[in-house]
């Protein structure tokens, strides 16, 4: 049994990291997107580039 709690809490721990990890890259490539939008970069071939769909790349810009 102390066992399985042990592992459980590890997971909890690298699943807390990991979540972290996304916010911090998700707000990155946010940036990115931002940036690459500004320079006259179209929608698609940001999407394609950052290898996403481009409801993404329109979230990130502030359109719905």
């Amino acid at each position: 049994m102390n066992e399985l709690i042990d592992r459980m809490t590890e997971a909890g721990h690298e699943w807390t990291e990991a979540r972290e990890k996304l916010r911090r890259h998700g707000t990155y490539a946010y940036g990115l997107i931002v940036a690459a939008h500004a320079q006259g970069i179209p929608e698609t071939r940001i999407a394609a580039l950052m290898q996403c769909d481009r409801m993404t790349v329109r979230r990130a810009l502030g359109k719905r």
